[in-house]
């Protein structure tokens, strides 16, 4: 049988994916175009100058929608797979079109099967006849309209790093909180990961649900037959991340198996605890005797790797400047320093922070969140402090991004729940600050785009009256 010719569109990091499978299976098949836009995609074929003997889409359905009417005067003789995660809800959507679907990871297998079975229908497709340049040209200008149509709110990949001035002031609960309301209000992926390894397992892990014998099944990882001969993290760790990158090569000897996770999303994610379809986690150790394991080069490589693949990552990163934390600080776009309101923490942010800073000397925008979650009635009146008074002059000119106030529903949820509030599902004190914090990070247009549900207790007409007052107080 003849090579098979693709043409692959889609974003970059989907076309750079498949890229990397053909160059790894070479003699089957061939990449003659790629795009990483729809109208350039139709302009192409309307021009007929492609050698191509299927299309591969890996755009999301709003970008096939947009070009659905010119790809299906294609799709009867030109045959046209998009790679899906869901088949059957994609087969009925593209069906009708004629559109192949192929899952999400297995896009080559499910081409080679469709030819294989065909093997007739690998020659150039017969298309100039159909080609009108007044009318090719108006369809592919219709497509880009429609592409500046869709809204979309441009958002950096950012990488976020949570630290603090000591233990037990909330830092663990805001990681958790954060990452659920994002990954709950957004179509964002995000990816947690724990570097405070004061104890087996992290307590990250815990507020996610996973407790007892949980927590050893969370860290298991089984080999899929997609693998291959690649090797895998012995579980689903940090440290067995590192011991694995530190130099092994994948099953073929040509890439690192770094490399390979930074073009292949779906490996990353099978090495990742799932929370929920958009919100992974990557624990820190099982036992605490693994922290010497993990060093400074280490957790930069696995920072770019989970940057490549997901829009936020959200690092606790302790309350000690490890050679750990101060790596990820570094790599870090955004730091979160948290402070409890007590007068012998606020003497010493200021200088806390620029000390911070001058060890890591990264890019990070340094900002402050005050945590007030302790019980007054235990702190000495001499020792509390009014932030909305105070503020100003002690934080030393580094801007204050939340102040969250005291509350009897987070600390009974958490302490005896294990159940992290957070926005979007819960209306608590803790989680109407929530938005104070994260109009900092993110433009505010991007949680209106979030499906509203009913959840019973007011808190989507909350949110969407927040919205309206363009996200102040």
């Amino acid at each position: 049988m003849n090579k098979i010719k693709l043409f692959v569109s889609g974003p970059r990091e989907f076309v750079d994916y498949i890229t990397h499978q053909v160059e790894n299976n070479p003699g089957a098949m061939m990449i003659v175009n790629v795009s990483t836009e729809p109208s350039q995609t139709v302009a192409i074929l309307e021009s007929g100058s492609t050698s191509a003997d299927v299309l591969l889409l890996g755009f999301d359905d709003r970008k096939i929608e947009t070009m659905v009417q010119p790809l299906s005067r294609f799709s009867e003789n030109f045959p046209i797979f998009i790679s899906a995660k869901q088949l059957s809800v994609a087969h009925k959507k593209w069906k009708p079109f004629y559109f192949n679907i192929a899952r999400e990871g297995g896009e080559l297998s499910a081409i080679t099967r469709y030819f294989k079975d065909r093997p007739q229908d690998i020659a150039i497709p017969e298309r100039a006849s159909v080609i009108n340049t007044v009318a090719s040209q108006a369809r592919v200008e219709h497509v880009k309209e429609r592409e500046n149509r869709i809204e979309t709110i441009p958002v950096d990949k950012k990488v976020i790093t949570v630290f603090g001035q000591k233990g037990g002031i909330g830092k663990t609960c805001t990681v958790v909180s954060v990452s659920q309301s994002l990954s709950t209000l957004t179509t964002m992926s995000v990816c947690v990961l724990d570097l405070d390894m004061n104890r087996d397992y992290g307590d990250i892990l815990r507020y996610f649900g996973y407790v007892g014998n949980d927590k050893v099944d969370a860290l298991t990882i089984e080999r899929p037959d997609w693998a291959g001969q690649l090797k895998l993290p012995t579980e689903k760790t940090l440290s067995a991340w590192t011991k694995l990158l530190s130099g092994e090569k994948s099953g073929d000897g040509k890439f690192m198996l770094s490399d390979e996770m930074r073009l292949n999303k779906k490996l990353v994610e099978h090495c990742l605890i799932k929370i929920k379809p958009n919100l992974f986690f990557l624990p820190p150790v099982r036992t605490i005797m693994d922290e010497h394991s993990i060093s400074e080069t280490d957790v930069r490589k696995i920072i770019s790797i989970l940057r490549r693949h997901f829009s936020t990552v959200i690092i606790d990163g302790g309350n000690t400047l490890s050679t750990q934390t101060v790596s990820a600080i570094s790599e870090s776009d955004d730091l979160l320093i948290m402070a409890e309101a007590a007068i012998a923490s606020f003497d010493s942010l200021a200088d806390f922070t620029l000390n911070t800073l001058n060890i890591v000397k990264g890019h990070a925008v340094p900002r402050i969140i005050i945590n007030m979650m302790m019980d007054k009635d235990k702190i000495p009146r001499k020792q509390y402090v009014d932030p909305e008074k105070e503020l100003p002059e002690i934080v030393g000119g580094f801007p204050v991004i939340a102040v969250f106030p005291w509350d009897d529903e987070l600390n009974i949820s958490v302490r005896w729940k294990l159940i992290v509030p957070y926005y979007g599902a819960h209306d608590t004190p803790f989680t109407r600050e929530m938005p104070n914090l994260l109009k900092h990070l993110y433009p505010k247009e991007i949680f209106s785009q979030a499906k509203e549900k009913d959840s019973g207790n007011g808190f989507f007409r909350f949110f969407k009256k927040f919205l309206a007052l363009g996200g102040a107080r």
